[in-house]
């Protein structure tokens, strides 16, 4: 009696023989599509870990601001703040810009796993109909917070300045 083959071989066949497909070109498919996935996989963690930081960075900039605001209104004691909320803001803006170029990174890597997906798995889906997290609206809405906070601390330090100045 003759050994079967494992249900996983059968199953490969079946599908090369379903979608006409030459092994060859899966096996090559599948190698690219390993390849593009690792730098999918790089680009998304490092668009997270940058996110990280500048969410950190805003959180303790706003902590320092906030506790070296001045009790006083005198010019010379409203130039910490100043100069604070305008590292947060340009913080805010760089993190807004970066976020936004990592997108574009991201989404040209999963295109072309896109287009490799059908030849390399088949029917069977790994990126394909894979609903979206929102996780790239989430991130963009927390630096576009940030922008409007260090911007309403900008107008107030600013308008304590110029009250400081004329009185």
């Amino acid at each position: 009696m003759a050994n079967p083959e494992p249900p996983a071989m059968l199953i490969g066949k079946q599908e090369v023989a379903a979608h006409c497909v030459d092994p060859k070109e899966i096996d090559v498919a599948l190698r690219r599509y390993d390849v593009v996935f690792r730098y999918l996989a790089t680009e998304h963690v490092m668009s997270w870990t940058k996110n990280q930081f500048f969410l950190a960075a805003n959180a303790g900039l706003f902590a320092f601001a906030s506790a070296r605001f001045p009790r006083d209104m005198h010019w010379t004691s409203l130039l910490v703040p100043a100069i604070t909320t305008m590292i947060g803001m340009f913080f805010s803006i760089l993190c807004l810009s970066t976020l936004r170029r990592a997108a574009i990174h991201v989404d040209r890597w999963k295109a072309i796993c896109l287009r490799l997906e059908p030849t390399a798995f088949g029917p069977h889906d790994v990126l394909r109909n894979v609903p979206s997290t929102g996780m790239r609206v989430v991130t963009r809405t927390i630096a576009g917070v940030f922008i409007v906070v260090w911007s309403v601390a900008l107008a107030l330090v600013t308008a304590l300045l110029v009250r400081g100045l004329l009185s």
